[in-house]
């Protein structure tokens, strides 16, 4: 996840290789970010999937690891599914979607 950011690529074409086929506009990103030194603790990123959200990708940084900042992003991708919690719930979008590939850093 945290790709190698290579000089010859902008910031937008990073992001688009970590999120693969999905378009950045139709892309929600799930940032979390440590109080003091605002450094990114860890990422999820997200789209509107048939009826459900699909997390395409979630991330944290490697010296984070092990702290349950990983279920937080999910309880925040969660959120997104629950009608009139927040003012981003999506209308029919009931549940969330992905499936988990583990990569230690």
């Amino acid at each position: 996840c945290f790709p190698t950011f290579r000089k010859d690529m902008s910031i937008e074409e990073t992001l688009r290789e970590g999120i693969g086929f999905h378009d950045l506009k139709d892309t929600t990103w799930i940032l979390l970010r440590e109080t003091t030194t605002n450094q990114l603790i860890g990422l999820a990123t997200a789209i509107d999937y048939h009826n459900g959200i699909y997390v395409c990708n979630l991330c944290v940084s490697p010296g984070f690891q092990r702290r349950g900042f990983g279920l937080d992003l999910l309880e925040a991708a969660g959120m997104l599914t629950i009608p009139n919690s927040t003012e981003q719930a999506r209308e029919g979008m009931s549940r969330l979607i992905g499936h988990a590939d583990a990569q230690k850093f």
